[in-house]
């Protein structure tokens, strides 16, 4: 029966005001399971059922703990509630299988939720978690297509959603950001410009790369022992060019060699043997590779040890290490396209293919004194120099010395056409002896007889060709 004003202690075991029931449990009701003896249970019995269940343990003195649990009717299953205990603090149960754990601001919107039979924390679309006094960082949901920001005051964020991830540090300019996409591409961006880009087809680098002292930079490889800072390529099998220089300036047409911006390569020279093989290609120059070299001193040795600002050494193989070429054995060779003109060889002999050896329409001793009078480098003169009938612009013309770019001759000498030049005049004043020979011996015997003229050769040991030697 309800009761007004303060009912007896035998009936607030079970108290029913305007039918609604109430029941206070100090001692085991036989309503509520009691889980101790002292336990304080309050049960509001209706509609919904709703009940509070307190375990006290003399907490005045602080030394000991309280649970409390706040909770709808267990044994319908309604078991959504709002708990404590000494062991795990604050406890927010859903109810059952088909109520999520939800907290909601003053407006009764929700703040996040904790869906029921998962770990997860999950946030409206929109909302922000922020941390420090005046939000110093934030991570928030924005819109629903997914997209997640976690961004400090300073204007630094990370941003991700479906495709990509964002790394900010700021918004000032010229500072550096990185961003990344589902492809796997990652961009590395300075002043919002992309100054390193990764993707599937490799790395795209628009600026500056900086490396620090030691590093190592490897194409296709992954170690060299003997490199302590460089680059290393590693072309695997391919038989192609390995590094290619190129210019926008340029556009030679040779593209059975390069591409036609290609001014430079390096690649090996064999497929299989090895070797390296530098090419290079001029649009509209006369040079096509150019050699230069700055040394810091000189030396003036004539010597086996000598050696030059630019230096050329060539040894073969011997086991694991080298050795110097052997007797006769070409050092260096230079061609016209692939026909060799001129070797360089280990005993220092210079050849070259050259299908002249005189200059039989002229006196090559006139030519060879022509050319001695033309430079006048501590020449004596002689008194049959004013018989000589040829002068430098012959010797141009003859190709023993060079011209200017304008047409004067200069003196550029042509060693291989000065060694023609010394081998003809040679060999016509030997074709002159001979004749004076023979014409001095004729007058021999028509002077003293062809008995004594004989005795006169033999004791001087002339030895006179026949006429048919003379005609071979």
């Amino acid at each position: 029966m309800p009761y007004i004003g303060t009912p007896p202690a035998s009936e607030l075991a079970n108290l029913d005001i305007n039918g609604q029931k109430l029941i206070l449990d100090a001692n085991g009701n036989t309503s509520i399971t009691a889980d101790t003896d002292d336990q304080i249970d309050i049960e509001i019995a209706g509609a919904d059922d709703f009940q509070f269940t307190a375990n006290t343990f003399t907490v005045k003195d602080g030394s000991t703990v309280a649970n409390l649990v706040v909770s709808g009717d267990t044994a319908a299953g309604d078991n959504a509630a709002i708990g404590y205990t000494s062991a795990e603090g604050l406890i927010l149960t859903g109810q059952g299988s088909t109520s999520d754990v939800t907290v909601k601001n003053d407006a009764d919107e929700t703040v996040f939720s904790i869906p029921t039979g998962t770990d997860d924390i999950r946030f409206p679309d929109n909302a922000k978690i922020e941390m420090g006094g005046s939000a110093d960082l934030q991570i928030y949901h924005s819109g629903g297509s997914g997209n997640t920001t976690i961004s400090e005051t300073g204007g630094g964020s990370l941003y991700i959603d479906a495709t990509n991830l964002y790394m900010r540090k700021s918004t000032a300019s010229g500072e550096s950001y990185i961003s990344a996409v589902a492809d796997g591409a990652v961009s590395l961006y300075y002043d919002d410009a992309v100054k390193l880009a990764t993707s599937s087809t490799g790395v795209d680098i628009t600026g500056d790369l900086t490396l620090p002292a030691a590093a190592e930079l490897f194409i296709g490889d992954t170690t060299n022992a003997n490199v302590t800072a460089g680059l290393t390529v590693n072309q695997s099998a391919s038989d192609d060019q390995a590094i290619s220089l190129k210019s926008s300036d340029v556009a030679h047409g040779m593209t059975d060699q390069f591409e036609t911006d290609t001014y430079g390569i390096l690649s090996k020279y064999g497929n299989t043997e090895g070797g390296m093989k530098i090419m290079s290609a001029s649009d509209t120059g006369t040079i096509a590779l150019r050699l230069q070299a700055f040394g810091a001193s000189s030396e003036t040795t004539k010597s086996t040890s000598g050696l030059g600002t630019i230096s050329c050494g060539a040894y073969k193989k011997s086991s694991a290490t080298v050795a110097v070429l052997g007797a006769n054995e070409n050092i260096m060779s230079v061609q016209n396209g692939g026909t060799t003109k001129f070797i360089f060889d280990s005993d220092g002999d210079f050849h070259a293919d050259s299908s002249s050896t005189t200059f039989d329409s002229y006196d090559d001793a006139q030519l060879a004194r022509t050319f001695d009078l033309s430079h006048n480098r501590g020449v004596i003169s002689s008194k049959f120099d004013k018989f000589i009938a040829y002068n430098h612009e012959k010797l141009a013309d003859l190709e023993i010395v060079g011209r200017e770019e304008d047409g004067t001759p200069n003196h550029f000498i042509n060693v291989t056409g000065m060694q023609r030049l010394h081998n003809g005049a040679i060999w016509q004043q030997y074709e002159k002896h001979e004749n004076l020979l023979n014409a001095v011996y004729e007058l021999a015997v028509e002077a003293v007889g062809e008995d004594k003229a004989n005795e006169i050769l033999d004791k001087n040991e002339i030895k006179l060709l026949s006429k048919n030697e003379l005609l071979n």
